[in-house]
């Protein structure tokens, strides 16, 4: 009689801890409805130009997904865009803990998708590696700088960091806080190559074209989308809405042509100019 009282204390017990853990998920607003009672979208970001910048000039946000998400506001119902700044090392956790709403743009990652959720594809661009143009001819691929001796220059927290830790054996990998540092470790000398997203290094080698040139040699294709808290299921399916909406109706073509960004890579058509 004894053993079954206290079976039934702990099942009871059981239930109760699961009860008590449901209710949290139960009564979670989705940032869906958040957004439309308050009028406003918190957008993170961290610095990717040229998808997101901060101005030198005006000191104000600036670049491809600002066109982007200003889309995004309109479309529902023309909230106010709220930007808040976090670093690639640490936005899946300003996501998680409600921070902001929504992160773009970001790449998909296996180890992202456990802690946070991403939209539908917007774009896909590969991987690829920054050199000393002086140096080009000693990078027919990528995988000529995974060599010992060679320091290969990353981001930290970023896509570029995750997949490198994967594929770069034999290399030293150098993490920096963000891209600038990153390039000037390459021009010092410091590193021997940066490894960076195509439209991303593009615009180092418009801004230095003679210090500088990318190895056309694909280490992996990123796919890019928006990330938002993972267990928000209304507001991702809106967002897929939305998202092939703007692709039926041109409307990333023009925002990416307008910053000189390709959605897709040809390194047989690429022009570097």
């Amino acid at each position: 009689m004894r053993q079954r009282v206290v079976r039934i204390g702990i099942a009871l017990a059981v239930l109760a801890a699961l009860g008590t853990a449901a209710v949290p998920a139960l009564a979670q607003e989705s940032a869906l409805d958040r957004i439309a009672k308050s009028g406003v979208i918190k957008v993170g970001w961290a610095a990717w130009n040229p998808y997101m910048f901060r101005d030198t000039k005006t000191q104000q946000v600036s670049g491809l997904a600002v066109d982007v998400m200003k889309e995004l506001a309109a479309a529902m119902g023309n909230v106010k865009i709220e930007w808040v700044e976090d670093s690639w090392a640490t936005f899946v956790a300003g996501l998680q803990a409600r921070k902001f709403d929504i992160f773009f743009p970001a790449v998909i990652t296996l180890k992202r998708a456990m802690a946070i959720g991403f939209t539908d594809n917007i774009s896909n661009t590969p991987t690829t590696i920054l050199v000393r143009r002086s140096e080009l001819a000693k990078y027919k691929k990528w995988q000529d700088s995974d060599q010992p001796g060679k320091k290969v220059v990353v981001t930290l927290g970023s896509r570029n960091d995750y997949y490198a830790t994967l594929m770069f054996k034999r290399a030293q990998l150098v993490r920096v806080r963000d891209d600038s540092e990153a390039m000037l470790e390459l021009l010092s000398g410091k590193a021997d190559a940066y490894v960076g997203e195509v439209n991303s290094l593009l615009t180092r080698v418009k801004a230095r074209p003679r210090e500088v040139a990318m190895v056309r040699d694909t280490m992996i294709l990123g796919k890019g989308s928006a990330a938002i808290n993972r267990n928000d299921q209304a507001f991702l399916n809106w967002l897929n809405l939305w998202i092939q909406e703007m692709i039926q109706l041109g409307i990333f073509d023009k925002i990416y042509e307008k910053w000189g960004v390709v959605r897709e890579i040809n390194w047989e058509k690429f022009q570097e100019g």
